[in-house]
């Protein structure tokens, strides 16, 4: 019984813990598509920084380097976007993970009180009863056996 109580409340712990890892992986989520927001106003940003300059330069206003630099700059936060997005749905495809751990844990809970409760039952059926008052002589008990009266 000892080990189906242990067993209990490590599977409680497993659930608890992946309740709580739900929480967090949450909270991660809501960093990642803050982090793709911001990312996406950068390109935006940078999109018109590089149309802007590639203008100026085409008209003779503007350097063919500052054109470059600003194009070079669109491409870096392309690549954030991207990266950002990537972190993004890391983030939710680990929801799906945790749930299937959390459902785990609780397969596992169930599956440890029906063992307590199996054994709590087995316990109280290793008492022996006698319906009267008497003497023990045969002390072999087997299931379904009556005590011999001495």
């Amino acid at each position: 019984m000892r080990a189906a109580c242990s067993l209990s409340s490590c599977a409680t712990c497993a659930t608890w813990r992946s309740i709580a890892q739900l929480a967090v992986q949450q909270a991660q989520i809501s960093t990642s598509q803050a982090q793709l927001d911001q990312a996406d106003a950068a390109l935006v940003f940078a999109q018109q920084q590089a149309v802007r300059y590639q203008d100026l330069a085409q008209k003779g206003a503007g350097t063919i380097q500052n054109a470059q630099q600003f194009t070079a700059q669109l491409s870096q936060q392309e690549a954030a976007v991207k990266s950002a997005q990537a972190n993004l749905e890391l983030a939710q495809r680990q929801i799906a993970t945790l749930k299937a751990q959390r459902l785990s844990g609780e397969a596992a809970l169930s599956e440890a009180n029906a063992q307590l409760h199996q054994a709590q039952v087995n316990l109280e059926r290793t008492r022996i009863v006698s319906p009267v008052n008497s003497y023990v002589t045969n002390l072999l008990a087997h299931p379904a056996t009556m005590s011999m009266l001495a």
